[in-house]
């Protein structure tokens, strides 16, 4: 297995993102569903000092990002031990 890492852009992958926050089976970040507006301008107020989106193949599988604090966050749709380990 070869995870590809691409640099969030929010021109290009807001949407992405969107689909997969709203793939995940547990959040820390927010109780009920966030709208694609309230998404949108939450991505765009660059809130992580790093920010990275999770590509098997061509398909993401989700996204990890490091804060302005150095804490990191991984999010996988996959509850996968190989795809965690690799990334």
């Amino acid at each position: 297995m070869s995870l590809k890492f691409t640099i969030f852009e929010p021109d290009k992958h807001i949407d992405i993102l969107y689909e997969l926050l709203n793939s995940r089976k547990y959040s820390i970040s927010h109780r009920n569903a966030t709208t694609k507006i309230e998404h949108k301008k939450f991505c765009l107020s660059n809130p992580y000092r790093y920010w990275y989106l999770i590509y098997n193949q061509d398909n993401p599988i989700g996204a990890f990002y490091i804060t302005y604090e150095n804490c990191i966050a991984i999010n996988l749709i996959s509850d996968s031990k190989n795809y965690f380990n690799e990334v």
